[in-house]
């Protein structure tokens, strides 16, 4: 097993679209865990399952998963197929059989309701921005910000990374707006068309966090071919490889005699494409492979053409060599699946290095600052520790259990001594039998600095106020439970007692009765 889970107490993704978990590969290296995967492909499990510990992989179609079953999660991620937004498959965009999964991943996230991740990454080809107009994709970013995300849109290639040319659309969506945003400016992750689709739809709630420049490091093809020697069956026999020098134009065949006229060994790739109706193979000027796609992408594998003290040498690319051109290791295990189903995963799967570089740059700063805007004023907090628990597993029914009646027991305690006679709570809790608490302590749970910044009282009448603004955005814009409103109501109320006592102060009049630290 190549990808052994060793994150511990760190932030939890679930994987829509898993394929072969390139994605988890590449978040589990940045101390992001993934604790829930989904794929309908039979192949792309076995593969999935021979490098991970795969008992949270859900083998099966989305449109079965429901949003009650997933576990907490802070982070979605949805490689969904791109088989009818490129421009090489039919174009059918997000009504396609295909392609309309993207629907059923923003159904799942509607059903989790306040349990939604607070951030969210798609990956897609960059033909998504020009499907039906832009349409499909002002249409989709539409549906995410209905659900209280605001987007992020930015290109990443393979090539930063890899020998590899693979463009791809990336979105990323928050739980509320992000500091260190910008104007777009046209640079290599945000081109001027993404800048043109901000410029179109102003009505979307769409941001721009500023992101270093991706390396610029060249890569070439030699640095990921494998040596199988001439004489292996890998290699095309002369008449095969005689066909395909004569299916060249003059232009590639000029291409050809220069690779042969070096002195040094040269790599490069070829594909296939059909001219005014002919079937003919075109040799990729430079040293990187084109874009890996699959049969159901509108494409076929690519060739390798290997020159040698002027003689011709031409061979599918390896499966190996598809994975090394992802950025994986070669301890990634592909030896018990057939080359066709290699090919198949890697085609579709996203480069490693590329997820490894957003989640460095982007998804763990928004994970951090979004859990930040989440976190109380700073004022100590009462925790009660039940260490006898500690070494148990958390979903065993006894384990459940006392911790939910641990949590009633301590709102019963709370609600009786708010000033409110409310106590604001992410889910309802649970009716149980109250029980005797461990001895209690109380600790701040935010870096002091922080909570120097936080205590402020207009900086807690501000924060209490954007909380009061979200909340009631996502009532105007969503058929809300009875109890959300009152959440409104409860928060307006704070909000006028902080704003009073603050008012009280350059009156010198102050109120004599402190803030319910412990309910605010």
């Amino acid at each position: 097993m190549y990808f052994k889970n060793t994150v511990k107490n760190k932030w939890r993704s679930a994987e829509f679209f898993a394929g072969i978990g390139l994605v988890r590969a590449a978040l589990q290296e940045e101390n992001i865990e993934t604790v829930w995967a989904n794929d309908i492909e039979v192949t792309k499990a076995a593969i999935y399952n021979a490098n991970f510990e795969s008992g949270d992989f859900i083998l099966g179609d989305i449109r079965d998963v429901k949003g009650s079953s997933l576990p907490v999660i802070d982070l979605a991620t949805a490689s969904f197929p791109c088989t009818d937004l490129s421009l090489a498959g039919a174009r059918a965009g997000l009504g396609g059989r295909e392609s309309s999964m993207f629907w059923e991943f923003a159904r799942v996230l509607c059903e989790m309701a306040e349990h939604s991740p607070q951030v969210i990454m798609l990956e897609n080809v960059p033909g998504f921005a020009t499907s039906h107009q832009g349409k499909d994709l002002a249409d989709a970013i539409k549906a995410l910000n209905r659900l209280g995300y605001t987007c992020d849109l930015f290109l990443m290639d393979a090539r930063f990374f890899v020998p590899q040319s693979r463009q791809r659309l990336f979105i990323v969506g928050t739980k509320g707006r992000l500091s260190q945003t910008r104007s777009c400016k046209n640079s290599i992750t945000r081109p001027h068309w993404i800048r043109h689709f901000y410029e179109l739809h102003p009505e979307l709630d769409l941001q721009i966090r500023a992101l270093p420049e991706p390396p610029h490091q060249q890569h070439y093809l030699s640095s990921i071919v494998e040596r199988i020697p001439h004489y292996h069956s890998t290699w095309w026999d002369e008449v095969r490889t005689q066909k395909f020098i004569e299916s060249l134009s003059e232009l590639q065949n000029k291409r050809l005699r220069q690779l042969q006229r070096c002195q040094e060994t040269q790599w490069r790739t070829a594909y296939r494409r059909t001219r005014n109706g002919k079937a003919v193979w075109e040799i990729r000027q430079d040293e990187i492979a084109g874009c890996l796609r699959t049969a159901r992408g509108g494409s076929s594998k690519q060739a390798l053409i290997e020159t040698s003290h002027g003689k011709v040498y031409v061979r599918w690319l390896t499966p190996r060599e598809y994975a090394r051109l992802q950025g994986v290791p070669d301890t990634f295990h592909i030896d018990h699946v057939k080359d066709s189903q290699a090919y198949f995963g890697f085609g579709d799967a996203v480069c490693l290095p590329v997820i490894r570089w957003i989640a460095k740059h982007y998804l763990l700063p928004a994970l951090a600052e979004n859990r930040i805007r989440r976190l109380p004023d700073g004022s100590p907090r009462r925790m009660w520790p039940f260490f006898e628990l500690e070494d148990r597993q958390r979903t065993t029914e006894e384990v459940k259990n006392t911790l939910n009646a641990a949590e009633y027991t301590v709102f019963n305690e709370v609600l009786g001594k708010s000033s409110f006679s409310a106590v604001l709570n992410e889910k309802p809790i649970t009716s149980s039998n109250m029980i005797g608490l461990p001895q209690s302590f109380r600790k701040r749970i935010i870096p002091d600095e922080l909570y120097e910044l936080r205590k402020h009282p207009d900086i807690r009448i501000a924060r209490r106020a954007n909380t009061i603004a979200r909340l009631a955005q996502v009532i105007s814009e969503r058929s809300v439970s009875k109890g959300l409103r009152h959440t409104l109501v409860v928060q307006a109320q704070r909000l006028e007692r902080l704003a009073a006592n603050r008012l009280a102060e350059f009156f010198d009049e102050p109120d004599d009765s402190d803030l319910d630290e412990s309910n605010d």
